[in-house]
């Protein structure tokens, strides 16, 4: 082993990234960004939930246990007549609300025992187990015994993290996946020469372009499906909607996956160099799309972000359709599906110049 000859070696490396200035961003800049992004979403994240409240009792029991949830600086509580709280909970203003009953003191007197009434939203377990404990705080008194009438307005009470970061996994596997394969696939189709052979031959340009298009987004669809599947009958995801509305949301994601990927192999010689969009396409949209932080407690400024990323929508309608059951009747959902087609549109038409401007330079 020749120290000289190491030295020499790794002189030339360094040399080599050097001058390799998007290698040089990747090392040093890219961590700085994803740190920052991930701090600033911690920081300014609101956590705060809203329960709302009404106390029908007449007794001392239910105004007790009332203050104690209004002083609880952890929750917004929100009071109001029932019928408002039922549109609240409907439309995601509030995350639950609790009734104590017009019994609710003469039951403690009589048998030692509370009975609230409680509903809850609940398509995130995290929040309704944060509900809870914060409602079970406000039972300051001990030894009474505690039997809670809960309902859900989704899902149950055997709903687990799985059930409901399942949908979002589904997303961003298949967008993170599908535009890996396109990009670094298209990038190996240019460089090995398959490219140009069949601009050599008697195709059109409308038939190079639309049959790459084509051929990829089939695999990359049948590639959806089979995660769909394992998804939901290995894992045994939780879903009550229509598997149909499921594909629909996989199949313009694919196709936003796949144009993407074309699009941006275009400013890749390498593969290295496509794997290095990875860490600029896909941790942002991890971060601010609602997998792992709900995008309404984000900070103004990521939420505007997080409001024109695909996988925004992708994530959203995934979870409205498996969770809450919603159809197309949801305008919510119809948002998430216009707003995929469009998206698929745009990074359609930029694969299309991508590969028109490969086969004009040839």
């Amino acid at each position: 082993m020749n120290l000289k000859n190491i030295i020499s070696i790794v002189i030339r490396i360094l040399k080599q990234f050097k001058n390799d200035k998007r290698t040089v961003a990747l090392f040093f800049i890219v961590p700085l960004i994803i740190l920052l992004l991930l701090g600033y979403m911690l920081l300014g994240q609101s956590t705060n939930l809203t329960l709302g409240l009404k106390n029908k009792d007449k007794g001392f029991l239910g105004k007790e246990f009332s203050n104690n949830l209004l002083h609880n600086k952890d929750i917004n509580i929100k009071t109001e007549n029932i019928n408002q709280l039922k549109k609240d909970l409907l439309s995601n203003k509030i995350q639950g609300y609790i009734i104590f009953p017009s019994n609710f003191t003469n039951n403690f007197l009589i048998n030692h025992t509370i009975s609230p009434n409680i509903y809850l939203e609940g398509s995130q377990p995290q929040e309704v187990q944060n509900l809870l404990s914060n409602i079970n705080k406000a039972y300051s008194i001990k030894g009474m015994k505690i039997k809670e009438s809960i309902h859900y307005l989704y899902g149950n009470s055997k709903l687990n993290i799985l059930d409901y970061f399942g949908p979002a996994f589904i997303g961003i596997i298949v967008f993170f996946l599908v535009f890996l394969i396109t990009s670094v696939s298209f990038l190996r189709e240019r460089s090995e020469g398959t490219l140009e052979r069949l601009i050599a031959s008697p195709l059109s340009k409308a038939d190079i372009v639309f049959g790459y298009m084509i051929a990829f987004i089939l695999l990359s669809f049948v590639q959806a499906v089979i995660v769909l599947l394992f998804s939901l009958y290995v894992l045994n995801m939780y879903n009550i909607g229509n598997i149909l509305y499921i594909l629909i949301i996989e199949f313009l994601l694919t196709i936003s996956a796949v144009n993407t990927g074309i699009f941006l192999s275009m400013f890749s010689k390498t593969e290295f160099q496509a794997i290095q969009f990875i860490p600029l396409v896909i941790i942002p949209q991890v971060l601010l799309s609602g997998i792992i932080f709900t995008v309404n407690t984000e900070p103004p400024v990521l939420k505007t972000i997080s409001n024109i990323l695909p996988l925004t929508y992708a994530v959203q309608g995934l979870r409205i359709i498996m969770i809450k059951g919603k159809n197309l009747n949801s305008h919510t959902l119809l948002l998430d599906i216009i707003v995929l087609i469009i998206f698929s549109l745009l990074m359609l038409l930029g694969a299309f110049l991508t590969i028109k401007n490969t086969i004009d330079t040839n």
